[in-house]
C-alpha cells in the first residue's frame, strides 16, 4: 500500500458506510486492482434535479444526499479546476450517482459531450487511491482524471475505452470538506 498523507480530521467528511452486502463481496487477491468492492454506479446526467425526480417517481429512490462539488484535478495531465452537481441515493447494496458536470473538460462531462446521458463508471470505495490507480496503470488500464486535495488524490477515474467503453472510479473511504460546496439531504 502507498503512504498517506495526515490530513486534520476536520477537512474531510466521511463517506457513507458501505453496505453489508458490498463489505461481504470484498474478496482479498481477486483480480490485478486486488480488493474491490462495488461502492456506486455512476451516471452522468444533464439535469441532477431531473434526474432524482426520474430515479425517484419510476424506482422509488429516495433519501438522497446532494452536494456541489468544486475542485482540482488533473485531467489527461493538466491540474485544472472541475465540478459538479452529486446526487446519491441507496441502490439495493449499492448507490446510484447521478453527476451532472457544471465545468472543466473531465470524465463525466466528455461522457455527456460524446454519449449523452448513461451509465459511465463503476465507482469502487478503496483505502488509498493512489496504490489503486497505480495498480490500475500495471495491469493496462489509462488513468484520465485524479481529484486532488493538495497532493493527496482522493478519486481517480480510469479512461473510457480501456474496459468496453466503461471508466473504473476509485474513490477514498473521505472526501475533503473544502471540495464540497453545499450539501443537502432529500427525502
Amino acid at each position: 500500500m502507498g503512504s498517506s498523507v495526515n490530513v486534520p480530521a476536520d477537512e474531510w467528511m466521511l463517506l457513507p458506510e458501505l453496505g453489508l452486502e458490498a463489505q461481504l463481496s470484498q474478496h482479498p487477491g481477486r483480480g490485478a486492482l486486488g480488493e474491490l468492492a462495488l461502492d456506486h454506479i455512476g451516471m452522468a446526467v444533464y439535469d441532477v434535479d431531473v434526474a432524482m425526480r426520474r430515479f425517484t417517481d419510476l424506482l422509488g429512490l429516495h433519501d438522497w444526499s446532494r452536494v456541489v462539488f468544486e475542485g482540482t484535478a488533473d485531467c489527461h495531465g493538466v491540474c485544472q479546476p472541475v465540478g459538479s452537481i452529486i446526487a446519491v441515493a441507496k441502490m439495493g447494496p449499492v448507490f446510484l450517482e447521478l453527476v451532472q458536470p457544471t465545468h472543466g473538460p473531465w470524465t463525466p462531462s466528455e461522457f455527456l459531450e460524446k454519449s449523452g446521458e448513461g451509465v459511465y463508471h463503476l465507482g469502487f470505495r478503496v483505502p488509498d487511491v493512489a496504490a489503486t490507480a497505480a495498480r490500475a496503470e500495471d495491469a493496462g488500464l489509462h488513468v484520465a482524471n485524479t481529484g486532488l486535495h493538495g497532493s493527496t488524490p482522493f478519486f481517480s477515474y480510469t479512461e473510457r475505452g480501456d474496459l468496453s467503453g466503461l471508466c473504473l472510479e476509485f474513490v477514498a473511504p473521505q472526501m475533503p470538506t473544502e471540495v464540497l460546496k453545499s450539501f443537502e439531504h432529500i427525502v
